[in-house]
């Protein structure tokens, strides 16, 4: 429940996880879509088939702004849409 700024990947790779913490990112399932754009949309594709849902959001959280916004152009790209 905390939304801390993002730590570059240094810093994340540096961090002294406490056993509880530890826990807790091993009892959260997988939700991370990852891949060459085809491969995400096939993974979006099915996780809308499977929840039959209408409107899908999606958060790239990468520290580097330029990575960022190029995740979404290659997404954008896979579904056939204008870049912005």
């Amino acid at each position: 429940g905390e939304f801390s700024p993002m730590v570059s990947p240094q810093e994340a790779l540096a961090y002294p996880y406490t056993p509880s913490e530890k826990a807790a990112v091993a009892a959260n399932p997988p939700q991370l879509l990852v891949g060459a754009p085809a491969t995400v949309r096939g993974k979006i594709d099915a996780l809308i088939a499977a929840t039959r849902a209408d409107e899908v959001m999606i958060m790239t959280a990468m520290f580097d702004q330029t990575a960022r916004l190029r995740s979404y152009a290659l997404l954008a790209q896979a579904y056939g849409l204008a870049e912005a």
